[in-house]
């Protein structure tokens, strides 16, 4: 009577599939991994394509040191919109999960949650990081006028940050659903309206000062931020949150979604803060050894190449974490070990694919940035370090992506955090045991990418066995 019951059910279910069920189930594993992956993939492949436009179309305007302003000015930038996008994991994350198990009224109230939560966070950090702004940049080598005239620059980007912080999280809340390719669509959207309409306008035609000229950057996703938050509290999705919600205490669920996305910002500040201070030590042995314009010049590039390379990887993670927190939401184990897999072939056979070219003509790539000959023969061994063991990123990035997506955000924080306490230790190791040697530094990337590979596969095998733990139960229960 009981194999009856449970085979009617599933005679049910496949009739009666939702919208979002057909989108995270309908395709084979790979196809379905990479259709969810096309969101992420836009996002992180367009955000250093936009950063490069948008700084060339502001120093052929503005000239000058408009250069230095945007590019000191850029990582506070960086930092203060991957808050925003911390909430859009944390949505992504959760939502997935509970439209996986059918909970779509705690899934409404979820992002309700997390709109208001967002918004007014963003208020606090951009007041945080206007003050911060001045001492921060003077820290990274930039001189006091620059850094001035970089807060300017920033001001108008920040006030906007609690508007762009809607249209992130409406894009997690889209990705969430499974349609990648729509939440695509409007992240590429919003780098168009910036760098092809808004920004041009302000900069040639209107002929805006640098203190203005971050207006486009804010407009253009705060306005598309604004419209799409209207949208999702008029029911025109398939989660319809309504506006008496806000008036209810947040969920125990939004709490957990917060905590699933918190690896994410882990990640991102591993990932940018100790760098900033390896470039700070690297900067002192440089001067030291009399190479300080060919570091600077060849470590800018590495960070825009870095940056292009890994995004790739990064956004097929996403999309594992997106279609994996849903597989696990429905029960089926399998599934997302299966994700698992194929995510981490897949992104680490296009990491492999780079190791000739970087190893060999690493020149060639930087001739992109840079056409001095010294700096291309330096460039050309410097930017072979760190691509020894740069193929190992994406086996942390599936492997953290695999463990949220199985409900364990706790277990995901660890790789970040060793990676940053790591980058330290590298660092002062490197530069107090050779105060003129600037380019070993750059081995401390190698040295956190391999300690880091060595917990991971600790990690994901613990995974596994708690995975094949539920299956076995879910086998039991059946039977």
């Amino acid at each position: 009577m009981k194999n009856e019951e449970v085979k009617s059910l599933t005679s049910l279910n496949s009739m009666e599939k939702t919208e979002e069920q057909k989108r995270f189930e309908s395709k084979n594993i790979v196809l379905s991994l990479l259709t969810l992956s096309v969101g992420p993939l836009m996002f992180n492949s367009g955000i250093s394509f936009h950063d490069a436009v948008d700084m060339m179309l502001i120093s052929k305007a503005l000239g000058g040191d408009s250069i230095q302003i945007v590019g000191f000015s850029s990582l506070i930038r960086y930092l203060s919109v991957c808050v925003t996008i911390y909430f859009a994991q944390s949505t992504i994350a959760k939502i997935a999960a509970l439209i996986g198990a059918g909970k779509k009224e705690d899934a409404e109230q979820v992002i309700t949650d997390l709109f208001r939560i967002s918004f007014v966070s963003m208020i606090l950090v951009s007041i945080m990081f206007y003050f911060v702004a001045i001492p921060m940049l003077i820290f990274m080598g930039c001189t006091h006028d620059i850094a001035v005239e970089a807060r300017h620059y920033l001001t108008p980007i920040l006030i906007g940050m609690p508007f762009m912080a809607l249209f992130q999280l409406s894009c997690g809340f889209i990705q969430s659903q499974g349609r990648s390719i729509l939440c695509g669509i409007l992240q590429f959207a919003a780098f168009a309206l910036n760098c092809g309409c808004i920004s041009p306008i302000l900069l040639f035609a209107v002929k805006v000062p640098i203190k203005f000229a971050g207006i486009s950057f804010a407009l253009s996703q705060s306005i598309p931020g604004v419209i799409l938050a209207a949208l999702i509290f008029t029911g025109k999705f398939n989660i319809r949150p309504k506006c008496s919600m806000f008036l209810r205490p947040v969920s125990k669920d939004t709490l957990n979604a917060l905590l699933l996305g918190t690896p994410y910002i882990l990640n991102i500040l591993a990932g940018a803060i100790p760098p900033m201070i390896l470039l700070r030590y690297m900067m002192l042995a440089a001067t030291t050894s009399g190479e300080a314009p060919m570091i600077a010049a060849a470590f800018s590039v590495f960070l825009k190449l870095q940056s292009a390379v890994n995004s790739v990887s990064i956004g097929i993670n996403q999309g594992l974490m997106a279609t994996g927190s849903y597989a696990r939401g429905a029960g089926n184990y399998t599934r997302l070990i299966q994700l698992y897999i194929r995510a981490g072939l897949i992104t680490l056979t296009y990491h492999l694919c780079w190791i000739p070219l970087m190893q060999t003509r690493a020149d060639w790539v930087a001739k992109i940035w840079m056409d001095d000959e010294e700096q291309l023969r330096f460039a050309k061994y410097f930017l072979r370090i760190p691509f020894y063991t740069n193929w190992l990123i994406p086996l942390n990035d599936s492997a953290v992506n695999f463990v949220l997506a199985s409900g364990k955000p706790v277990l995901a924080m660890v790789p970040s955090l060793l990676r940053g306490t790591v980058c330290l230790i590298a660092t002062f190791a490197f530069y107090y045991t050779g105060k003129d040697k600037p380019q070993r530094m750059m081995y401390t990337y190698n040295t956190f990418d391999v300690s880091v590979l060595l917990f991971d596969i600790g990690l994901v095998i613990y995974n596994l066995r708690y995975l094949y733990q539920l299956i076995r139960e879910n086998y039991d229960v059946l039977n």
